[in-house]
């Protein structure tokens, strides 16, 4: 924020003496004079011709305040600001545009924080009467936090992504993705002790065996395993997965509480699973099945 105010402050430094500069809190100084005396030497070192200070606090009268202002300001020699258009716009709009950005990303960082504050507080409340449904129930909110950090990160890039082209940060862009993944990886690190098995165990045969949270497709993995699988394969013979009961997890919140429910999958007729699963498939072609989207 500072260097963004020196940018705007080089087209008006060759006016100093111009500027009233107001200093409040004057009376939580323990020693006001030597600060008087320290703050005054400073400004004549740095602006020597900055001779406007007024120094005030809150039991200072508002309208003597106002007067103080009025005088510094009144007593100033007339004279003409010229600043080109496309200094202006150089200088003023960026400054703007630096500013937006730097609000957004602040309020990014919180609801960021918030979000994690959020799910890790759900995975260390998770009661259930089996393992296998605490594991699906960690695995599934591993899934939704990740969704939920890209929607939030995504809505930064809508909003600024123009901004950002027109200021060239595309540094700054690379950073916040980088951000992103390490604000999941951290939050895939706590969940990951409380499930029966390592997640990122590649020898673990529990880790071969996939079912797509948003679909309800399961996969074999045949060879390796990076954490993320990719829910579509090529000439998939059956589209049924109602042999036997299966249940689906979900996550909503429920008056502001983020909360988990398990449900089962009503069986479907062939006709049905196969209109749903084309649904969702996208772009994906038609000899492939599964929704495309990664778990």
């Amino acid at each position: 924020m500072i260097d963004n105010y020196y940018e705007v402050e080089q087209l008006v430094y060759n006016y100093v003496n111009k500027v009233v500069v107001l200093i409040s809190h004057w009376d939580q100084s323990k020693n006001s004079q030597n600060n008087y005396e320290e703050i005054c030497k400073k400004f004549q070192n740095e602006y020597p011709t900055l001779n406007n200070l007024i120094f005030y606090s809150e039991r200072s009268s508002k309208a003597e305040l106002a007067n103080l202002i009025y005088g510094c300001v009144s007593n100033m020699e007339k004279d003409k600001l010229e600043i080109k258009d496309e200094q202006f716009f150089l200088k003023f709009n960026v400054y703007q545009m630096k500013t937006k950005l730097k609000v957004s990303y602040n309020e990014y960082q919180r609801k960021a924080i918030l979000l994690s504050k959020e799910y890790t507080e759900l995975i260390l409340s998770v009661q259930c009467q089996s393992v296998e449904d605490k594991d699906e129930v960690i695995h599934m909110t591993i899934v939704y936090f990740k969704d939920e950090m890209e929607a939030l990160l995504n809505e930064f890039r809508a909003k600024h992504g123009l901004d950002m082209v027109e200021l060239d940060y595309y540094v700054f862009v690379v950073k916040l993705e980088k951000e992103n993944v390490k604000i999941c990886y951290d939050f895939v690190e706590r969940a990951v002790p409380l499930m029966s098995y390592n997640l990122f165990d590649n020898k673990d045969p529990r880790n071969l065996i996939k079912r797509c949270p948003y679909c309800q497709l399961i996969w074999f993995k045949t060879e390796g395993y990076d954490g993320t699988t990719t829910c579509g394969n090529s000439d998939f013979k059956s589209n049924s997965i109602n042999k036997k009961v299966f249940w689906k997890y979900k996550m909503r919140r429920k008056g502001g509480k983020l909360q988990w429910e398990k449900t089962p999958i009503e069986k479907e007729t062939p006709e049905q699973k196969l209109e749903e699963t084309l649904k969702d498939q996208n772009a994906a072609s038609s000899k492939r099945v599964g929704c495309g989207k990664q778990f």
